[in-house]
């Protein structure tokens, strides 16, 4: 049996959706959905797609911090929904046993992107034709893929982030079990030398990289990355 996670954070095409997850189902896949969109305004509509599990994700952060509310507000709309979802237990809990973690669309991905962090053993995809692909495969034992957008693509989503983000949410995004994937140690290596970043905002961004980095054993990475950012940073005059 083959668990798919799907994340949206608008109302997907409901009909299209539907009828995708009959061919998801016909293969033998459990299928659930959490969303940040108000899943109670359709609920009709997703009895009826016959979803092994849908839940509401939390839509906003009214129960933070004033603090965490004020930093999001500066945060592009995919870092806004995992740090809204992050805490969420149900959300974590189905990641981490899913199989497949699909992006319903463009805000989802920098979630699903994090959540594939937690669970390596998961293929990350946005769409459904190459998530119902990944199920043929995981059927068929073949090696993983993913088809998330380019690294470029979600590190332009971070590094607008940077500057207006708490210590605590910068190490958790920078921890190790992010460090030690290829795609999030090249991430940050470039977020950190992104132009126009306040020198002490560099400076501190570039010293949670590089402890996330040493702490999953990428003792050079560490060492490159605060190299490239000290080459960004001005000297006094």
């Amino acid at each position: 049996m083959t668990d798919v996670l799907f994340i949206a954070t608008k109302r997907p095409p409901l009909g299209l959706f539907t009828d995708s997850l009959v061919k998801f189902r016909d293969r033998g896949a459990k299928v659930y959905l959490a969303g940040t969109f108000n899943t109670t305004a359709v609920a009709e509509e997703l009895t009826l797609a016959e979803l092994d599990g849908v839940h509401q994700l939390p839509r906003n952060l009214n129960k933070r911090s004033s603090a965490m509310r004020r930093k999001a507000k500066k945060s592009p709309a995919g870092m806004r929904v995992w740090m809204q979802s992050q805490r969420d237990r149900w959300l974590r809990q189905q990641a981490r046993t899913a199989h497949v973690l699909v992006a319903l669309d463009p805000g989802a991905v920098y979630t699903v992107w994090r959540l594939a962090q937690y669970n390596t053993t998961a293929e990350a995809h946005f769409g459904l034709a190459p998530a119902l692909r990944a199920v043929d495969r995981i059927a068929g034992g073949t090696v993983r893929s993913a088809t998330l957008p380019p690294v470029a693509a979600v590190a332009q989503d971070v590094r607008r982030s940077i500057s207006g983000l708490p210590a605590a949410v910068m190490r958790t995004a920078t921890a190790r079990p992010v460090m030690r994937s290829t795609v999030g140690a090249r991430l940050w290596r470039s977020a950190v030398t992104v132009p126009g970043m306040p020198g002490t905002v560099r400076a501190s961004a570039s010293r949670y990289v590089a402890e996330g980095m040493e702490e999953a054993g990428r003792i050079s990475g560490a060492a490159i990355a605060l190299s490239a950012a000290a080459s960004k940073i001005p000297d006094p005059a």
